[in-house]
């Protein structure tokens, strides 16, 4: 019987790693139900429920396994990360104190407590337990970065940097930490220090994707097009079919004129990702500005076809109806829009408008006082209604509503330069005068409040003053550099000129001083477009980088292999063999910052025919079948994978045996973009091993990457 045992936890185990949760499950709960107390399949049933991410069941197991095993520190442990996965942080951290009492894997213990401590927000108390890690292992790397983690997360970047610098010299290489100090310098606006370090993680990792969408979104915001561009190009190298950067080579290519370039480029992105909204919101734009109104609507029409519940599509839609003057079916959208989201704000904006270029305004202005009814924050309506009104002639009423947005904003200098024309359309130039004035008292340099003080003296024939202010405007954009006061120039030289033949022929040495000067920097400058490439609109889902912990789902091993560029492939893996002793892993550079989570075991159980009757299963709850005797329970059953564990006498003939039941050397299984590294042979579980195994984890996205801390197989490196 006990080898009988052993040889149905192999096969389980086979499944295991052949990702056959179902079957794995089936074989551990025949053996529980002739030994419901069995210390290995219990473990090996939390296991394949770990990774199978069914976190109850595992729970269950997990702490079934506490009461059998108390003090266990290990199982603790385990028990502590499922409550985390769980959100049920008080219960993760009860569990791991008293993992940490019991003395045993305290590094390990330190890790998860910490990470549990970080995700509940409770920085200073994750800190000390990445310090006691330190403390105790001066030349742990790992630790290093999530003290650089966290720090960063409480917004002390300087802190952050300092904790980076004393991993990178233990590490130098550690293209992780270089990659988290790139965002600690973007915080602190230090972009040159920051494109440096995104440089030295690429040279380690140079097929990384995040790190290279990271790099070229900052060439983007530096408006260094050259750069920008060449990361792109080395993006869709590595994936010729990321969508976002396919998108950002047609915005280039559309900005330099070069149409039918961006149009393939967006085309491109369209038919790698069908349902993309933002490759058919840049053809649509594109369309348009070449007047193509008819492919443009044909394109918004498609996709809403294909994602009909979609707001934004909606939205989109209706704003082109608008802009197009087809009212008929705008309104249409916007009925579509108020049976599925009436409260969206950006709809009821957008109707508002509507309803005020069509004269009813009072159908407009009550659009947007349902936006203040729904979030009384959201005051940016307040300026729609002001321009409506104004176009409406009703002049009092948007002063009122400017007014009203600007006690609650009063620093918005633009929309107080918009109050100040308003009062010179209603003859208050007094008024006026003294708006422009306050803005240039707290914004000296503000060129807007000049151009409109300039040209308020114009209006009041103050043209000796209207001279010398537009005078001023002139040689202070000419002293600067910037590409934003160089595309200015034209139109404040109009105004010097306005401002002259107003003041008359009577100076003539006025007139003309710096207008050579300044024409001549106009045509000598070649600046970037100011509508330079702006990724972060693109991407929907683009959000500020924040440092989190890097948990990748590690106790689903096999489920997230990652995906690395042909060069990082650990070629001489591949050809070792059984006669070969096993070699050291060499893991993967998410390794480094990875542990996995240590896995024990379950709790309360049915009866003990099935001790997981309370439990719903996948696999036990369709047709009911006859008791069968021990020994075709686990015959009856046999994986397709059965060979992957360790050889064992075959329980049926070898002919019913499935075609892909022969392992040898478990091969690489391709993906799109990359292949996917060898798994070590460590990795095999041999009979008599039942704990997971160490997972590469899934590349981090927009946040620091941290070492995922909780495996039992994984040591810390001394």
């Amino acid at each position: 019987m006990a080898d009988q045992n052993s040889v149905i936890l192999e096969r389980a185990n086979s499944a295991l790693i052949a990702r056959d949760y179902s079957y794995a499950e089936k074989m551990l709960l025949n053996l529980l139900r002739h030994n419901e107390e069995s210390l290995e399949a219990l473990t090996l049933l939390g296991t394949v429920y770990l990774r199978s991410n069914r976190l109850e069941k595992a729970l269950s197991v997990y702490k079934k396994l506490a009461v059998n095993n108390p003090g266990n520190a290990e199982i603790l442990n385990n028990l502590g990360i499922i409550y985390r996965r769980l959100e049920r942080f008080e219960d993760s951290i009860n569990a791991l104190k008293e993992a940490r009492k019991t003395g045993d894997d305290l590094e390990t213990v330190l890790y998860n407590l910490g990470n549990t401590y970080k995700q509940m927000g409770e920085y200073e108390e994750s800190a000390h337990c990445f310090l006691e890690v330190i403390e105790n292992k001066p030349d742990d790397v790992l630790a290093y970065n999530h003290l650089g983690s966290i720090h960063a997360l409480s917004g002390r970047h300087d802190l952050a940097l300092q904790a980076y610098r004393r991993g990178l010299q233990i590490d130098p290489n550690h293209p992780f930490i270089h990659y988290n100090m790139a965002h600690s310098y973007e915080s602190l606006n230090r972009p040159n220090e920051a494109i440096s370090e995104y440089t030295h993680a690429l040279k380690t990792k140079p097929g990384w994707l995040e790190a290279l969408r990271d790099l070229a979104f900052l060439y983007s915001r530096q408006q260094d097009e050259t750069n920008c561009v060449a990361t792109l190009r080395r993006i869709l190298a590595v994936d010729p079919n990321d969508t976002r950067a396919l998108i950002e080579m047609g915005m280039t290519a559309s900005r330099n004129g070069r149409n039918e370039e961006a149009q393939s480029y967006y085309r491109k992105a369209i038919n790698s990702d069908s349902e993309n909204i933002n490759a058919v919101l840049a053809l649509v734009q594109l369309y348009e500005r070449q007047g193509n109104c008819e492919g443009a609507l044909q394109e918004l029409i498609a996709v809403k076809e294909k994602n009909p519940e979609n707001i934004d599509i909606l939205i989109h839609l209706a704003r082109f109806y608008i802009t197009n003057q087809n009212y008929s079916e705008a309104r249409a959208i916007f009925r579509e829009l108020e049976e599925k989201a009436a409260d969206n704000v950006v709809m009821l904006r957008l109707k508002g408008r509507m309803y005020a270029q069509l004269g009813e305004n009072e159908e407009a202005e009550l659009c947007f006082a349902r936006i203040l009814a729904i979030d009384p924050a959201e005051i940016g309506f307040r300026i729609d209604l002001a321009e409506q009104l104004v176009q409406s002639g009703k002049l009092p009423e948007a002063e009122e509503q400017l007014l009203a947005y600007l006690k609650e904003r009063p620093r918005d200098w633009d929309v107080k330069i918009s109050l100040g024309q308003l009062y010179e359309n209603m003859n208050s130039m007094e008024l006026a005068e003294s708006i422009y004035k306050e803005v240039l008292a707290q914004q000296p340099e503000n060129i807007d409040a000049r151009a409109a003080l300039c040209m308020l003296y114009q209006r009041t024939g103050r043209n000796t003053e209207a001279v010398q202010l537009a005078d001023e405007i002139v040689n202070f954009q000419g002293s600067r550099g910037s590409e934003d006061d160089l595309t200015k120039l034209s139109q404040s030289l109009e105004l010097y000129e306005q401002a002259v033949q107003r003041y008359g022929a009577t100076n003539p040495k006025a007139l003309g001083k710096n207008l050579e000067l300044l024409k001549n920097r106009i045509i000598n400058e070649d600046g970037l477009n100011e509508n330079f490439l702006e990724m972060g609109e693109t991407d929907e889902n683009t959000e500020t980088f924040i440092p989190i912990d890097e948990e990748t789902d590690p106790l689903t091993l096999f489920e997230e292999d990652e995906l690395i560029d042909d060069s990082e492939i650990p070629f001489d893996e591949l050809v070792t063999t059984e006669e070969e002793d096993e070699p050291e892993p060499d893991y993967d550079f998410e390794d480094l910052v990875q542990f996995e989570e240590p896995l024990e075991m379950p709790t309360e159980f049915g009866d003990k025919k099935n001790p997981f009757d309370s439990i719903d299963t996948d696999v036990l709850s369709s047709e009911p079948e006859p008791e069968p005797s021990f020994q075709d329970e686990f015959e009856s059953a046999t994986p397709p994978w059965s060979d992957l564990a360790a050889p064992a006498p075959p329980l049926q003939p070898e002919s019913t045996m499935p075609p892909w039941s022969e392992p040898a050397v478990a091969p690489l299984e391709p993906k799109s973009a990359a292949p996917i590294p060898p798994e070590p042979e460590k990795n095999e579980l041999a009979p008599e091993e039942y704990a997971p195994e160490p997972e590469a984890p899934s590349e981090p996205a927009f946040v620091p990457s941290e070492p995922e801390t909780e495996t039992l197989e994984l040591e810390p490196e001394e």
